[in-house]
């Protein structure tokens, strides 16, 4: 008697489905592993000055004065793009949290956003070189990579909710509008200081300041939060009326003690 065949799981069984589906987890594990390592390489571009010859005491100070106050480009370019890093992984992760799955054409999209988050530091590199600052070389490359950044985000936002395509079918037409219409509005910016930039490279990147315009009010549309800084949170709290504590019950008159006899 011939043995039973083994039982194979379905989903190595349906070739269909494996031509299909990707796993949406270890999509987002590599895509916030790429966020991590290109935060990381920027600090690379910050560089402990070194004299020619060995200093000490006041000279030394000087010295290192002098080359970080010329530094201080570098720190800035530093702190913008790793600002404009942590608010690509936050739209990201704004779109994962709605899609419930992944085919090959929504990873590849993904693959394509992605390279443009790790190319960030070598467009850091060209942004702060010296004597580059008013130049359209690397003003021009920093906002046409962040402008394709923001396209191909826009395009995974339309792609996953096309007919509920990627997401969970209960999402809201309301929410779907929503959801574009920062997209776009995002690309649109990205895009216009990108044409900016050939009138001007410093206007260019001052256009992006509405970037953060429109953090802050999507943060309050979508949590209905007020923004306050720390001095600001202080007086909301001194101001604040706090509720009374309630008081603890007196114990039953049965139970109080008695005059000591």
């Amino acid at each position: 008697m011939a043995p039973p065949e083994a039982s194979v799981p379905a989903h190595e069984t349906n070739e269909e489905e494996d031509s299909v589906w990707v796993d949406l987890g270890r999509l987002i594990a590599l895509s916030d592993g790429i966020f991590a390592f290109a935060m990381t390489l920027l600090v690379i571009e910050l560089v402990v000055p070194v004299p020619a010859s060995p200093l000490s005491g006041a000279a030394l100070e000087g010295f290192l004065g002098a080359k970080l106050q010329a530094d201080e480009g570098v720190f800035l370019g530093y702190a913008f793009t790793f600002t404009m890093i942590a608010i690509w992984w936050m739209a990201h992760q704004r779109l994962f949290r709605r899609v419930r799955r992944a085919n090959q054409t929504f990873q590849w999209m993904n693959m394509g956003f992605l390279m443009t988050i790790s190319v960030t530091p070598f467009v850091l590199g060209l942004l702060i070189a010296p004597n580059d600052s008013d130049t359209l070389l690397g003003v021009a490359v920093f906002l046409g990579t962040e402008s394709a950044a923001s396209l191909l985000l826009t395009g995974m936002w339309f792609y996953a909710t096309d007919h509920h395509r990627l997401v969970d079918p209960t999402m809201s037409a309301s929410a779907i509008e929503r959801a574009r219409t920062i997209t776009v509005s995002r690309t649109g910016i990205f895009v216009g200081a990108f044409a900016l930039a050939f009138w001007h490279p410093t206007f260019g990147l001052d256009a992006l300041l509405l970037i953060y315009v429109l953090q802050v009010l999507q943060a309050r549309q979508r949590g209905g939060w007020a923004l306050r800084g720390p001095i600001g949170t202080l007086i909301h709290e001194i101001r604040t009326p706090k509720a009374p504590r309630p008081s603890s019950p007196s114990p039953p008159s049965g139970d109080r003690p008695g005059p000591p006899g």
